[in-house]
């Protein structure tokens, strides 16, 4: 840490002490929300929520999915997937293939 505070000094920067801290490996290492151990992810649990709901709206639909009560849930279901995708790709794929099959499927349906 002190060799950090040192090389930031040099560089015109000052350390914030009280915004300073050090996390290990085994911690999700969080930069504005968005975990960066290794690469750059969304949150598991963030992940995790949104599979849940295509899981669920397979059988109950989208509609009954919107327990946030979301004024368009089908969008902000569609951003917090392009989010994901846009923080990592690898993660984002699978969730956008399972909302555009949703999608399409109720908008035969509809």
């Amino acid at each position: 840490m002190a060799r950090i505070r040192h090389i930031s000094q040099d560089e015109g920067f000052a350390v914030n002490e009280a915004k300073t801290r050090v996390l290990r490996q085994n911690t999700a290492q969080k930069v504005t929300g968005i975990v960066v151990n290794r690469h750059a992810s969304a949150p598991r649990k963030l992940v995790r929520r949104l599979r849940a709901i295509l899981h669920h709206a397979k059988t109950e639909g989208l509609a009954a999915q919107n327990r946030g009560t979301h004024e368009n849930f089908t969008a902000w279901l569609g951003g917090m997937i392009a989010y994901v995708a846009m923080v990592n790709p690898d993660q984002g794929r699978p969730l956008q293939v399972q909302f555009t099959a949703l999608r399409e499927r109720e908008s035969r349906n509809a």
